[in-house]
């Protein structure tokens, strides 16, 4: 039989429960799957480790791994000195961050479209850290681009003030 199949039961349970197999965190993860790239030209917004829960439909676990914050991805790894081939990454682009559902101390739920991670930190003190750094670079991929001023400094929503380029948020304050 081959193994990366799970048959007609378990694929018809996977399927009422909403399970996705590629989307597990498992030991077999790091043997077959995809290798998973950061790009070290971007620099990590947060290092360190969390516990993540992870496993298959009916076996369930928590595991200690390595998370890195860059960018707009947090990709996640066996250990620090692992960190040549990322277990898995999570794309922050359309995700939320929650209270968590999970029941344990400093922990949170980062929520995307295709599920939810349930992880937790070893203090409230790197729970709120992880939890401001992956609000930060939400916002950052959320917030409106800055409009494009003109080259004498007196583009649109600005005005010019001693030589400086005064510009104006949407309540109209300066900055």
């Amino acid at each position: 039989r081959d193994p990366t199949t799970h048959g007609p039961i378990m694929d018809s349970l996977a399927r009422s429960a909403n399970v996705d197999w590629e989307d597990s965190d498992s030991d077999d993860d790091s043997k077959d799957g995809p290798v998973v790239q950061r790009d070290d030209s971007i620099p990590s917004l947060l290092e360190g480790y969390l516990t993540k829960k992870g496993g298959r439909l009916f076996y369930v676990n928590w595991k200690k791994r390595w998370f890195i914050l860059q960018g707009s991805k947090l990709y996640y790894y066996r250990d620090e000195d692992h960190t040549d081939r990322a277990l898995g990454v999570i794309d922050l682009a359309n995700a939320s961050v929650d209270e968590s559902t999970s029941g344990k101390a400093h922990a949170f739920d980062i929520v995307t479209p295709r599920r939810r991670y349930q992880i937790f930190g070893e203090s409230s003190k790197d729970r709120n850290a992880w939890v401001e750094a992956i609000k930060g670079a939400l916002w950052s991929m959320r917030r409106p681009a800055p409009a494009p001023s003109s080259s004498s400094g007196k583009g649109k929503g600005s005005k010019e003030r001693n030589n400086f380029d005064v510009r104006y948020d949407y309540d109209g304050n300066t900055w």
